[in-house]
Parts: structure tokens; sequence; C-alpha cells
């Protein structure tokens, strides 16, 4: 007996974590998804108008231009929009959320928004797709997050709380020898600071570009819009979201306008920006896909070394203003054989042009080089990572900063981006058997036991 997707989730929130654990399972491998059980190898092709965000070479998508460098989403005013009210339905449930007047997103994409929002308004009236007017639930509780705010409250959280660590217990000694009381001046304070890349900028990356390629999320990059405050690890919750009467009326309305729903996250609008309908909403703006990432976003390798020099000046000056002086043995002892210490005050820098001529670009050459190394684990040791700093130099001192950083950006950019991608065309993938290769060893278990199954959206 044939079943539907939404015979599938009947469950609740109050569900053991196991039953949970069962429902997201589930949810992955039948919700939005169209499923052939009639072959040796069954198909598997994501719904039209749905992608996983989450899923492979997606997670790339708005967070990489055309090179595959990955970008930062600039602040210009005249780039970004709000998301304004619309005007009242009679069931009273089409809203935006009280803090959402300065919600924004890129103009385009706020554009096409009011437009899909306007569609509920027409269904209301109209009694659409048989869509009651206390079934349209429509409200907006997130848009664009900036990344360059998430990176700060990285830098001044995360960042500065490990380290600070760090420089109070020597981990590779295991011992309670403090590395602060070595640190007198900025030379040794950043001796550490690279020390502690090296050991935790896997996990705890320093620079902008490591922050963005490991934590950004699309909600970052201005083409996203939420609709539902939820938690999206619940299988339950997703379930029940796209059981509701009025999903397939908001799923057509969304495609209309130019979004894709995210599968991860039903209740997230994405716009697709390689769809003929969002491409229109751009062309009010004179953008194509050719200068779309020129247009709204930076290559953020070359901001970084001017962003990492700012930023170790701060630091540093941070530093001395909370810990200006330490006590330093002394290598003499009296005649009575007691260690001599005496008072060390740290300097801090007054002004940005005086620490700017003392660490030029050679020397924060260097210094990214090796932030960028060890936030990649390290594929390049002594001679090798030695070479890629002196022909940065050599690049600096004959074409200057830009072609040097991006000389960098090329050797030390993830072995994942340096793949052939078109960020332009990272959306579902027709081929079946590329979609099936993703899935996991589970998944294809599962989907072998239950082939008399048939489930359809």
């Amino acid at each position: 007996m044939a079943k539907t997707i939404k015979d599938l989730y009947r469950g609740s929130n109050r569900q053991s974590t196991a039953s949970l654990f069962g429902e997201r399972k589930k949810y992955k491998n039948f919700a939005l998804v169209k499923r052939n059980f009639n072959s040796d190898l069954p198909s598997a092709n994501i719904e039209a108008g749905v992608a996983d965000f989450s899923m492979g070479h997606l997670c790339l998508y708005g967070k990489v231009d055309k090179d595959n460098d990955i970008i930062l989403l600039n602040r210009g005013t005249d780039k970004l929009k709000k998301i304004n009210p619309l005007p009242t339905m009679k069931s009273n449930r089409v809203k935006l959320d009280p803090g959402s007047t300065s919600m924004r997103a890129i103009n385009f994409v706020v554009d096409a928004f009011h437009q899909f929002m306007r569609e509920f308004v027409k269904a209301q009236k109209n009694v659409c797709n048989g869509v009651a007017a206390d079934e349209i639930k429509i409200e907006v509780v997130r848009a664009l997050v900036h990344p360059g705010d998430l990176y700060g409250e990285h830098i001044m959280g995360p960042f500065r709380t490990t380290f600070g660590s760090y420089l109070t217990m020597n981990p590779a000694k295991g011992s309670a020898k403090k590395l602060r009381d070595e640190v007198e001046t900025f030379e040794q304070y950043m001796d550490k600071l690279l020390a502690y890349v090296e050991y935790a900028g896997t996990a705890v990356p320093l620079t902008t570009v490591g922050y963005v390629s490991r934590y950004g999320t699309i909600a970052s990059t201005g083409l996203s819009i939420e609709l539902r405050d939820a938690n999206p690890s619940h299988g339950v919750t997703k379930g029940e979201f796209i059981n509701e009467n009025v999903f397939d009326l908001y799923k057509k309305a969304a495609n209309k306008h130019g979004f894709i729903i995210d599968k991860s996250m039903p209740w997230r609008l994405v716009a697709d920006i390689n769809s003929a309908a969002m491409q229109e909403y751009m062309a009010n703006y004179e953008i194509t896909l050719d200068n779309f990432f020129e247009s709204y976003y930076t290559k953020i390798h070359r901001v970084d070394m001017l962003d990492i020099s700012a930023l170790c000046y701060n630091l540093w000056n941070n530093y001395v203003q909370v810990a200006p002086k330490f006590l330093r043995r002394v290598d003499t002892r009296c005649n009575t054989g007691k260690v001599i210490t005496e008072m060390v005050e740290r300097r801090e820098f007054k002004d940005w042009v005086s620490f700017a001529n003392v660490y030029d670009y050679k020397y924060w050459i260097s210094v990214v080089v090796q932030i960028r190394n060890s936030e990649l684990g390290r594929p390049f040791k002594g001679v090798q990572l030695d070479r890629i700093v002196t022909h940065s130099q050599e690049i600096f001192r004959a074409k200057g900063r830009t072609a040097a950083v991006d000389y960098i950006n090329s050797r030390l950019k993830d072995e994942a981006l340096k793949q052939t991608i078109n960020p332009a065309r990272l959306l579902p993938d027709p081929d079946t058997k590329k979609l099936w290769a993703e899935l996991s060893t589970y998944d294809k278990l599962l989907l072998k036991k239950d082939r008399t199954a048939k489930f359809t959206s």
C-alpha cells in the first residue's frame, strides 16, 4: 500500500531521545525526496525546488565566488534592504516578528520575498488551493546575520578566552608554567600567538577567511530568510512543518519567485540566483551572474592581512592594559642563594602609524602565511613554507599587495576549494547517481531493505 510522505511524521517533541533520532533519520531519508525502489541501484532525487544546503558542495553556496575564493558580504546600505511589514491579513497571521524591522537581506532578495508574501495575501482572499485563512502563518524570524559580526564575536569570545588560557598554562609541558611571564615584547607575544594557532587553529581560526570557511552559514550570505524559530535538529519539527496544509502553497509560491527551500530547515528560503525568476529581480539592479559576486561581496583574503595586523595591534594593547607589569627572574643569585626578580613593564603602542612603520608588509606576509598554514592543518612545513613566504614578499615588491595575497591564497587555499566549482550552479544536481553516491551506508542499507515501500511527496 502506497504511503505519502505526510504519513511518516506523527510524533511529537515529547518522544524519547532514541525516537527523535529515528525521526531525524526518517526525515533525512524520505522527506522532500522522490525515490525509486524498483531498480537494483535505487536512485535518489531531491524534490524540485528543494536543496539540502548541509550536504556536500552545497555548503559552499554563497560562501565562494566564481573563482572558488571565500567571500564576505559587503555592508553597503545601497546593497542591502529592509524587510518591511506587509498589509495585515484577515487571519492576522502573516506578520513580521516585532524585532524584524531592522532585518535586512540583499536588495533583490527582499524584493522577491515581498512578492512571495503577497502570494499568501492573495491566497487568503481567494481561498487558494482550499487553504483556510487561519492556516496561513508566516512570520519572519531571521534574515541576514553578517559574518563580520559573527567573526568579531568569535575573536572577542572563544579566541581570546582560549588563547588567554593558553598563555596561563603551557599545554605542551602539562605544567602550570605561565607563558605570559615569558612575554615582554610584541614579538614575543606574536611568537606565542603563532604557537597557539599552530596548536588550535583548525578549530579556533584567527583569520576571517579561516572563520568563514569553517563556520560561515547560508544565513551570513544575505541570500536567505527564515520563517520559523525552530530547532533544525528535530526531525519531528521539520516533519510537522512540511505536513501543514499550507506547505504546498508555500513551496509553489517560493519557487515562483526564485526561492529554493532548504531541506535541512524547510522554513528557510534561499535565493536561487540561477533561476529565471530571481534573475528578473536581479535585473532591476543591473545585476547578472557575471557581476553578482563583485557587486555584493569581497574576496576575504584580500583584506585579511590588513585585518590581522590591526587585530594583533589591538590584542597586544589590550593585553598590556590588562597586564602592564610582570615579575621577571634575573639570571644571577645574591649571596643568600635566592632568585632575584624585577618588575618589568610592557610597552603599549601609542599610535597605528608608528606601529605600521615597524611591522611592515614583509613581517605580516610571514605572519599570515604561518596562520593560514596552521588553520589548514599545516600542509606545508619547513623549507616549503619558507619558500611561500619568500616568493610572496618578492611578488609584493614587484606587483603590489593584491598580487601577493592572491598568490598566498592560491597556495594556501583549502583543498576542497581548489576543485572546479561554479557557485552559480551550486544547486540540486539532476544526476541521481551522484546523489545516490552521497548517501551514507546506513541510508543505502535502509533503502535496500524496504524496496516494497513507495513514498511520494
